[in-house]
């Protein structure tokens, strides 16, 4: 049985007014605002991005595909 995995899809901007970006979630729990660390596809180094609409809240991505995935969320640094 050859079973295919759906990508859990995460809606997050690279820059504030940014497009969407799908990406895969993975097994990441995810907020809206909350800033995660992202490999986007088709560029070299991992991105801070904001987390914009949530795997939940994604009814129907319309057959669309991951354009990168979820590393984790980012740390807050305390006093800053």
């Amino acid at each position: 049985m050859n079973k295919q995995i759906t990508p859990r899809l995460a809606g997050v901007r690279l820059t504030r007014s940014g497009p969407l970006v799908l990406v895969d979630a993975g097994t990441q729990q995810l907020a809206v605002g909350d800033e995660a660390l992202v490999e986007v596809t088709g560029k070299p180094d991992q991105e801070t991005a904001d987390v914009a609409v949530t795997p939940e809240q994604l009814v129907s991505a319309g057959g669309s595909q991951s354009a990168g995935r979820v590393i984790g969320k980012t740390v807050p640094v305390a006093g800053a």
